[in-house]
């Protein structure tokens, strides 16, 4: 299943708080192979996509070339993102072919377009 750019996000940033709050890319990209995400000719490129956006979003840090952790994450955040995560990994393991989960108040299409 192919993600749109918002929830590859949100399942990236859930992934790495259960992988003990910091994770590398290869370690991302086994991850979500093993979910069954599609992330197309070049996942490398998906991936740091969606790292960079958290990071600019004070969310995530990077560490290491490869390497990022949780840096400022509000409970409340954190548990909307853990939340979101799950319905998409329920709904990956189900095989649906479009998750349906919940666009945020003020949310664009931009924001639903796969990249």
């Amino acid at each position: 299943m192919e993600l749109r750019r918002y929830d590859l996000r949100y399942l990236i940033t859930s992934l790495i708080l259960d992988l003990g709050g910091e994770a590398s890319t290869t370690e991302l990209r086994r991850t979500l192979a093993i979910l069954g995400v599609d992330l197309g000719d070049d996942p490398g490129r998906r991936i740091h996509g969606a790292l960079r956006s958290e990071v600019r979003k004070g969310r995530l840090v990077r560490v290491a070339r490869g390497r990022y952790a949780i840096d400022r994450l509000p409970r409340a955040t954190r548990d909307r993102i853990r939340h979101h995560a799950r319905n998409l990994e329920t709904a990956l393991r189900n095989g649906e072919t479009t998750p349906t989960t919940h666009r945020p108040e003020g949310a664009t299409a931009e924001i639903d377009a796969p990249i």
